[in-house]
């Protein structure tokens, strides 16, 4: 028997890394109130890893889901951060 494995809309991204990425399952369904809500697949995951966010002051990028708190680099507040669009195979 296999395992199915599913995800929530409140699973963080890194709790879906592992098996999607790791160990190559390409979708996981997303059940809500025993419907299906959504799929998650390997492409999803990749793409919110390569997420990035460049500080307005120093152009520094970050990588991450969420905006950052402050700057790494020149410490400028979160609000800084604006979300740089990932071209398609970059």
């Amino acid at each position: 028997m296999v395992a199915l494995i599913t995800v929530s809309s409140e699973t963080a991204i890194a709790d879906v890394r592992h098996p999607l990425v790791e160990r190559r399952i390409r979708r996981a369904p997303m059940p809500d109130a025993g419907r299906l809500a959504g799929i998650v697949s390997r492409s999803d995951v990749i793409a919110l890893m390569a997420t990035k966010w460049i500080c307005g002051v120093c152009r520094e990028p970050v990588r991450g889901e969420q905006r950052p708190e402050m700057c790494p680099k020149c410490h400028a507040a979160g609000e800084q951060f604006h979300l740089q669009k990932q071209v398609p195979g970059d």
